[in-house]
């Protein structure tokens, strides 16, 4: 018999490297893992479809089917999520891919570049407001990028988010029977394209 998820979840390991699998075979186990983790802000059944066209500010709008570009979940909050965790409800041969950006912002020269603001538009009505890439606080340290709704001013420096691109990359590829819990502030996320014959459908519940 497996032991449940929670007794697979190394916490400090976690921390450190940002990232785990870990056996789960249920929504019910999913949710338990994710308390554990900090408070639960969203509960969301994530399904790939056809593209809604140019005009729609979230990047599965856009970009539908195809690949989506390396982002930040939550990028419009104030303080994005601090972790996502994610179970695959019906699978595809779609990877997701992780971008650990730890490597480049501990780098003084491209962390500074990284600290320029940037407009980000929330849509709904809500106000843009600036933000950087990488933004420092009194809650920790955080990476912000969405394609979708954040601008670069004529301040922002295109070369050092070229560089959080060539960090190290986790591809991982989805089963039934697992869960991935990400550091959503330490690592950019991108999904490769789906098939149109293909169903993929992710629960993620993203934690503060």
């Amino acid at each position: 018999m497996l032991a449940p998820p929670t007794a697979q979840l190394d916490f400090a390991a976690l921390l450190d490297t940002g990232y785990a699998r870990i056996p789960c075979s249920s929504i019910d186990e999913l949710r338990h893992v994710a308390g554990l983790l900090g408070a639960i802000e969203t509960h969301e059944i994530l399904t790939a479809r056809p593209s809604r066209g140019p005009g729609d500010n979230s990047l599965s709008g856009r970009h539908g089917l195809a690949p989506l570009p390396p982002h930040t979940d939550g990028a419009t909050h104030a303080v994005p999520p601090r972790w996502l965790a994610m179970r695959c409800a019906e699978g595809s041969d779609a990877a997701t891919l992780l971008y650990d950006v730890q490597p480049v912002i501990s780098q003084p020269e491209h962390a500074e570049a990284l600290r320029r603001p940037w407009v980000v538009t929330p849509g709904g009505g809500r106000a843009s407001f600036y933000a950087p890439v990488l933004q420092h606080t009194p809650y920790g340290r955080w990476v912000r990028l969405n394609v979708a709704c954040m601008t670069p001013t004529a301040f922002s420096h295109g070369d050092a988010l070229l560089r959080l691109l060539q960090g190290s990359l986790v591809e991982h590829r989805w089963r039934s029977d697992q869960a991935l819990i990400v550091s959503n502030w330490r690592f950019l996320h991108a999904r490769a394209a789906v098939h149109p014959a293909e169903h993929r459908q992710l629960e993620r519940i993203t934690v503060r």
